[in-house]
Parts: structure tokens; sequence; C-alpha cells
């Protein structure tokens, strides 16, 4: 049975170096399929489950130094929730488009687990199931920042 090439995009230290962990990392995905041979794409963000839990206490930490909550501080039950979907599941989807977001429950994101993050997605949402990933080399790269605890 032949693999659907999947091309990868990512400006992180996933492009070039395969044992590197990340906290998150931005990938563009694009493939052919069918009807005629249609150019499909996806830019999902790839997140460690440690980022979001550090992203949860941060939240708590400024409600309690504000009375106000602010805007970017409402989507923690979505948070929470996918979460507990990645803890069922293995893996966990949030949003469309370009607010697209694939949690994993492992600590940090090599390539080999970016590779498990999207074939999953691509079998659940839109029905891949056999797949080769062909990433391209970036011209530059930049490390994502965490605040969660990814590192051994």
């Amino acid at each position: 049975m032949s693999k659907k090439t999947i091309r990868c995009i990512s400006h992180g230290v996933i492009a070039t170096n395969t044992f590197e962990r990340s906290p998150w990392e931005d990938v563009w995905i694009e493939w052919k399929g069918k009807p005629g041979r249609k150019l499909y794409r996806a830019a999902p963000c790839l997140i460690c489950e440690a980022e979001w839990l550090s992203d949860l206490a941060m939240h708590e930490s400024i409600r309690s130094e504000q009375n106000e909550p602010t805007w970017y501080l409402d989507n923690d039950a979505e948070i929470r929730s996918a979460l507990d979907e990645a803890k069922t599941n293995g893996y966990a989807c949030r949003g469309t488009g370009g607010g697209l977001d694939i949690v994993t429950l492992e600590k940090g994101i090599t390539r080999k687990e970016a590779e498990r993050m999207l074939a999953w997605y691509l079998r659940r949402t839109h029905g891949i199931k056999h797949v080769r990933f062909s990433w391209q080399r970036p011209k530059h790269t930049a490390q994502p920042m965490g605040f969660g605890q990814y590192l051994d």
C-alpha cells in the first residue's frame, strides 16, 4: 500500500534536529488529495501538555492579581477540556484553521512525536491512514520558548 506524502514546513528545531525537544511548534503541512489532486493545507500548532499546564498556572496568577479577567484568560475551560480528551485518547485537537492546536501528553515534542501527532490529526479529520512525512529544511530556525517542564 502506498503512503501519502505530507510536506512539512517548520522554522522550529524539529525541522533540522530529530531529537531536540520543543514545548510547541508551528507546522505548516500540505498534501494532494481527491477530488482532482487538489492541494490541501493545514497549519496546526503542536503543543505539549506541560506548556498548557504552565499557561493555566500563569492565568491563575494573573487572575489573583487583577479583579477583572482579560480576554486571553477566557479559554481556560477549552484548554482543560482538550487536556482531558488527550488523557483519554492520547492526543486532542482544539480550534480550526489558523487557530488549530494539537496537544500531546509527551514531555516535549520531538520530530517523531510531531509526526505521530500529525498522523493522528490527518487520520481523524481527513481519513488519511498511511502517511510519509517530507520535512523541508528551513533557511533559518527559531527555538520556541516555553515555560513548562518539558526538558529532562
